[in-house]
């Protein structure tokens, strides 16, 4: 199952997966950060610290943000990942170069997309 949906100038992808073989969590974002090498040109990781929103008790996920160019437009770009179960959640954001706030943007959003992460977040 996948949504997409634009927050601003950051559009954000989610997809709920459950694969008929068991994969860890490393793998899958392994997987998906070779998805975003293999789609994108002059891809380099994001240096540095960079805020993950998390809901209630909910484990940090996976989380990798970078830049990159297609069509000579370039952009910033993160995946994020948690299995819960036996399903796969991911995320991705892509918005404007240097945009500090797109991998909180994309992880709040992933965040509240879990299982559970919407009934959390009410007061």
């Amino acid at each position: 199952m996948s949504c997409a949906s634009w927050r601003d100038t950051t559009y954000v992808s989610l997809f709920a997966t459950r694969y008929p073989e068991a994969y860890s969590a490393e793998q899958l974002f392994a997987a998906a950060v070779q998805d975003i090498r293999r789609s994108w040109q002059n891809v380099a990781a994001v240096e540095g610290d960079f805020s993950i929103a998390t809901i209630g008790d909910q484990d940090v996920p996976l989380a990798a943000v970078f830049t990159a160019e297609r069509n000579d437009l370039k952009r910033q770009t993160m995946v994020v990942l948690r299995n819960i179960g036996a399903w796969s959640f991911k995320a991705r954001a892509t918005g404007e170069p240097g945009d500090a706030e797109l991998p909180k943007v994309g992880s709040l959003i992933f965040a509240l997309a879990l299982p559970g992460g919407w009934e959390a977040a009410q007061p």
